[in-house]
């Protein structure tokens, strides 16, 4: 088996996030080019013979419930709705991220403004270093939500890819 083991399958949270799991093979990519040995074993979940039997097991279930009218336009999502899903998710705290940044700037420029017109208002203060923080807590959120969605996605098309390609070449 070629590769180094997987790690985005045995990593935390916080790494999984942020994808410091990758971080090792992009070290060694920046310092040379990337070798068969440097790329990581693909997990399990990945495995070709488990996509298809995932794609197989949802075929199955559509000819039984529809039997003339069994289609693969059906199977497929039943077969990677969950991690679809998920991706969706993502997207959703990315977009909402993407609307409250602005609606944060403005009540930081009114705090602003409130600093000055009365100096001395710690209130305004407060508020002003509130939502500076804000701003920048839902920028990182943005950029993890866009970043798993783009992972759980293209995972998501490799996976069907893979198990339609399998399936077609074992027929």
């Amino acid at each position: 088996v070629l590769g180094q083991p997987n790690r985005e399958a045995s990593a935390g949270l916080f790494s999984r996030f942020f994808f410091c799991w990758a971080t090792p093979m992009m070290t060694t990519g920046f310092s040379r080019p990337l070798m068969d040995g440097d790329l990581f074993q693909l997990a399990s979940y990945d495995f070709s013979i488990m996509l298809t039997g995932r794609l197989q097991e949802a075929w199955k279930y559509e000819v039984r419930s529809r039997r003339d009218k069994a289609s693969l336009m059906r199977a497929l999502p039943r077969a990677w709705m969950k991690p679809f899903f998920i991706s969706g998710v993502w997207k959703l705290l990315n977009d909402a991220q993407q609307f409250t940044g602005p609606v944060f700037m403005g009540l930081l420029l009114r705090a602003l403004s409130d600093i000055a017109k009365n100096p001395g208002d710690a209130e305004a203060v407060y508020r002003a270093y509130y939502y500076a923080v804000a701003m920048y807590v839902m920028q990182v959120a943005g950029a993890v939500g866009e970043g798993q969605y783009f992972q759980g996605c293209m995972r998501c098309g490799m996976q069907v890819r893979s198990a339609l390609m399998t399936t077609i070449f074992e027929k």
